[in-house]
């Protein structure tokens, strides 16, 4: 099949340095250019940032001590011959440095897998000896399976604990400088470890998740599938966030949490649409009761001047009273 063009060969085998190297020394004009080019590369193979490139820097010392049998000029002979011997003495130092970093890495890496591996055999004592969990705002719903909960999320968060210390072992495996055989090693122990756990996280988020999401669903019937609410939306707006609390504090799926967060939201904006009603008919009711309280006023006021003036009787005025009484017993 044709390539399309401005597409690069992601397939294409990376150029090894010394092959490069070594096409470089074939162009080379002469013996002493052809020294020169591979005592620097010698030079550049240490100096490079990072961990030096001693395998590529022992073959190119090898190059150079085949070269140096060669017809070279005494002046660039013993220049370089110089310089040679000064860099393979900084590559064995360099060496032994680097040895003694990765001898001290192993140690590290040993005593945290070995730890974790000590951790992990004995899960259930350390999952005793964990600090109780506690929902921060407690659901009067989920009252009775709070303690369910709070078991499995107190298990989660030591095995979260765990998968974390295992992906960071193997990125810290992945950047350190050892053994092959050694990284090996370590890297199987570390799948290992990670063959207890995740499989074990991964079975208790699956319950987790299906459990809770199953409760909010029965919340939902409960409550909010009639045209009227059964409790007080007050109460109701307590246990959603109680709820949303809940969902926070454990460690659910994905699509759990998703579902948890849509439902519970178009809960909340039913309660939003009753507040709102319930504000509109308050409103209008402050208006009857304006119009309600102005009359009765009115009456007492009326009442107040003529008995003031003597123009009802005793008995008149506590008919009137009676009667105004009677009134404001039925308004609101």
């Amino acid at each position: 099949p044709k390539k399309r063009k401005g597409k690069k060969d992601s397939t294409k085998t990376p150029v090894d340095p010394l092959e490069s190297l070594r096409a470089e020394l074939n162009n080379a004009p002469n013996a002493d250019a052809k020294l020169q080019l591979a005592v620097d590369s010698m030079e550049k193979a240490l100096s490079q940032g990072g961990t030096p490139q001693f395998k590529e820097f022992w073959e190119l010392r090898k190059i150079c001590l085949e070269l140096f049998k060669g017809e070279i000029s005494p002046a660039i002979r013993g220049t370089l011959w110089a310089k040679y011997s000064d860099l393979s003495k900084e590559a064995r130092r360099l060496k032994e440095i680097f040895d003694e970093q990765s001898a001290f890495a192993v140690e590290q890496i040993e005593m945290a897998i070995k730890a974790l591996e000590g951790e992990i055999e004995q899960f259930e004592e350390h999952v005793k000896k964990m600090t109780p969990l506690a929902f921060e705002q407690p659901s009067q719903f989920l009252d009775k399976k709070s303690n369910f909960y709070l078991e499995l999320q107190t298990k989660l968060n030591l095995l979260n604990a765990h998968a974390s210390r295992i992906n960071t072992l193997r990125k810290e495996l992945i950047r350190t400088e050892m053994r092959i055989r050694d990284k090996n090693k370590f890297f199987q122990r570390l799948s290992s470890l990670g063959d207890k756990v995740f499989p074990m996280r991964k079975d208790l988020i699956r319950d987790v998740s299906e459990g809770f999401l199953g409760d909010i669903n029965l919340f939902i019937d409960t409550y909010f599938k009639s045209e009227t609410f059964s409790e007080p939306p007050f109460f109701l707006r307590e246990e959603i966030k109680a709820l949303q609390g809940v969902a926070k504090l454990l460690t659910l799926n994905t699509q759990s949490f998703t579902q948890t967060r849509i439902h519970l939201s178009e809960c909340w904006d039913k309660l939003k649409v009753v507040d709102k009603e319930r504000k509109k008919e308050i409103s209008q009711k402050r208006e009857l009761f304006k119009v309600n309280f102005d009359e009765v006023a009115q009456k007492i006021k009326e009442f107040n001047e003529s008995y003031a003036t003597g123009e009802i009787s005793m008995g008149a005025a506590m008919k009137q009273l009676e009667e105004i009484s009677s009134f404001m017993r039925n308004v609101e």
